[in-house]
């Protein structure tokens, strides 16, 4: 369950990478 978790956090992280990138455009 621990590794689900921080597998969710990490996705949640990259989203918001690829979010971050978008708005620079």
């Amino acid at each position: 369950l621990t590794f689900e978790l921080d597998e969710s956090v990490v996705y949640g992280n990259h989203i918001d990478e690829l979010l971050r990138n978008l708005n620079k455009d």
